[in-house]
């Protein structure tokens, strides 16, 4: 029998040992992937369930608000029919009413002609939750969204004042609204009078490609300008808003043009002048007894574009009314927390000042 080659005998462990460690690398790193898409896995399932309890829990709080609501509900009506001459106990409404008895806002399937945006409608959602008792009208609103149009959604998101206006929107639009308001108890001769352009007395009354409701401000800020000035009581939101629109004032699409302020107030016999939109130039103005009516951007009083009046400064402050808010209106701001936002603004008067 011949010897082996020491030197072949060699190499040939050599390649045989370095295919072993390859195979061994390669076992090790395929367990390695299968540990990591198991870990993937169940991480994958944990969200998943995570997910599901959360929904339940969000569900199951929601339900239970319902039905405690329902069983104080049922409760009350117990007591009134065990008391029958129980007198019903009143109470003072806030800025925004809680006392609207939802079943009568009649919204059927066939008011369902509108697609909203997931986004806005989730803000609602949001709402909703973070208040602690649930919110019946939103969640009235949320349930019948398809009744409501984008620019109503987009309107409650941004100002939580519009609840009512929006919430009775789908059946007060179709409805026939009087161009002829007594506003006779809105006004006490010396003062301004506060027109909230969403009143429902004239909110829900076109405007251009709009409603007073949500695209009025301007006419409602002159409308409280002429009827303080003059004492003509019919000079409502709908009759200032029906010249802006017959007078080209109103733009499709943008709102009311400043002209109106200039030229409009002109036709309607006042007088008006755009003045510099500093401190002492409003402030110099309301010192002639003249109304300041300013142009606004984005800020306390809006997300886009609106219009406040200017009646009063006092300590240090401009009162203001704002057509759009009942919070805001008679409140007093600084210059300062309102010089960014200012974009223009016009003195109206009645004679003219010499």
């Amino acid at each position: 029998m011949s010897e082996l080659n020491p030197i072949h005998g060699g190499k040939k462990s050599r390649v045989l040992e370095e295919k072993r460690r390859r195979e061994e690398l390669e076992k090790n790193r395929r367990r390695q992937e299968e540990r990591e898409r198991k870990r993937r896995k169940r991480k994958k399932q944990q969200a998943i369930l995570a997910s599901i309890f959360a929904l339940f829990i969000i569900v199951g709080t929601v339900l239970i608000v319902i039905t405690v609501k329902d069983m104080m509900k049922s409760l009350k009506t117990q007591e009134k029919d065990k008391n029958p001459n129980q007198e019903e106990e009143t109470t003072i409404p806030d800025v925004i009413s809680d006392t609207m008895d939802l079943s009568d806002i009649a919204i059927d399937e066939s008011m369902y002609i509108y697609q909203n945006d997931e986004e806005m409608i989730q803000k609602l959602k949001d709402r909703i939750y973070s208040t602690e008792n649930g919110d019946e009208k939103l969640e009235f609103i949320v349930a019948h969204q398809a009744a409501y149009p984008p620019e109503m959604i987009e309107f409650l998101v941004k100002y939580e004042e519009v609840v009512d206006f929006v919430l009775k929107y789908p059946v007060e639009i179709n409805e026939k609204h009087s161009s002829v308001v007594d506003i006779s108890g809105d006004y006490t001769k010396g003062a301004i009078p506060t027109f909230i352009q969403w009143d429902d007395r004239w909110g829900y009354i076109k405007y251009g490609d709009n409603v007073i409701g949500d695209s009025g401000c301007g006419p409602t800020c002159l409308a409280m300008a002429i009827v303080a000035i003059t004492g003509r009581a019919q000079y409502t939101p709908i009759t200032v808003c029906k010249f802006a629109q017959d007078n080209g004032y109103y733009v499709d699409g943008v709102g009311t043009a400043w002209d109106l302020m200039l030229g409009g107030v002109k036709k309607l016999g006042l007088n008006s002048e755009q003045i510099s939109v500093t401190e002492e130039s409003i402030r110099l103005a309301l010192r002639e007894d003249k109304l300041v009516i300013l142009s606004m951007g984005p800020g306390i009083f809006t997300y886009s574009g609106h219009f406040i009046l200017i009646y009063k400064y006092e300590d240090g402050k401009f009162f203001v009314k704002d057509p759009n808010s009942r919070i805001r209106t008679d409140t007093g701001f600084t210059y300062e927390q309102i010089k960014d936002q200012i974009k223009g603004g016009w003195a109206i008067y009645g004679e003219r000042k010499k």
